[in-house]
């Protein structure tokens, strides 16, 4: 099995830096130059992913610093570090929800099933046949007839999951990972489906079905963000978002008429702000 450190050392493109480029080039090189420092809420989301895929490894990554045990520094911390060397310290808050969030997984009867049999954090390389790009991914879990991803989420409602992954570009990941997945498993198609659960109590599951149209849209994307970086790498031209002057966007609220009943917004001669329920600025 590939460790998570071999993973990282292979020189290839995974999706983190690569939806970098749909912001612009200039981030996608800056990701890669200076990567993004560490976050409570990216160590909870490891731990919650490790305690909910890797039950059995949880205990041996990660060891509990009680909330009691005060600050992370000064002489109890640097004695409790050299006697768990090689595991990583969590709260007491996050020690409980990664656990609280590995038993509701668990409890899910879709989730249970779609775990049952999988490998877990499995690691693909290939190549992008139109780019000639080497790529990498990093599978939450994975079986023949199933690619499954963990997202955490501080809500798993629908429209509201549903918002969160097209503006995290969700889509885009897993079909850059299905295409690794099929690239490597000589697969024509392979169901892709996503475990949703609640970061926050009661945390609350569900099993997402990632559709063709879903993939699709995300392709469409992957494609276009390869060959992007393709054409950067062979120019080393690694512009930001706009070439030239650009129109100034406005929202179309500051176009509309009348502000509603308390009051209305206006702009006045001297592009003074005048209050119609006050009758003008004093």
């Amino acid at each position: 099995m590939t460790t998570f450190a071999d993973y990282c050392a292979i020189e290839a493109v995974n999706w983190s830096s690569l939806k970098e480029m749909s912001r612009s080039p200039l981030h996608y090189r800056w990701h890669l130059e200076h990567p993004t420092p560490d976050t409570p809420a990216m160590q909870f989301g490891r731990a919650a992913h490790c305690a909910a895929l890797e039950p059995d490894e949880f205990a041996r990554r990660y060891v509990l610093w009680p909330d009691a045990a005060g600050r992370r520094y000064g002489k109890a911390w640097d004695e409790f570090c050299a006697a768990n060397e090689g595991k990583e310290a969590l709260r007491e808050a996050d020690y409980g929800r990664a656990l609280a969030v590995r038993d509701a997984v668990r409890a899910n009867q879709d989730a249970h099933a779609l775990l049952e049999g999988c490998q877990t954090e499995v690691t693909l390389t290939w190549t992008d046949a139109e780019t000639d790009i080497a790529c990498k991914a990093r599978l939450d879990a994975y079986k023949p007839d199933a690619l499954i991803d963990l997202k955490t989420s501080a809500d798993i409602e629908a429209q509201h999951f549903g918002r969160t992954a097209a503006r995290l570009l969700y889509h885009g990941q897993l079909a850059y990972y299905h295409a690794g997945a099929c690239s490597c498993a000589g697969l024509v198609d392979l169901p892709v489906r996503i475990i949703a659960v609640e970061a926050e109590p009661p945390h609350d599951v569900c099993v997402y079905e990632v559709s063709d149209d879903d993939l699709w849209a995300g392709m469409e994307l992957v494609q276009d963000l390869l060959a992007q970086l393709r054409r950067c790498r062979d120019t080393d031209s690694w512009l930001g978002r706009y070439v030239g002057p650009q129109p100034l966007w406005l929202p179309g609220w500051v176009f509309a008429e009348g502000g509603g009943d308390d009051f209305d917004l206006q702009v006045g001669p001297q592009s003074a702000y005048v209050l119609a329920n006050t009758g003008g600025l004093p």
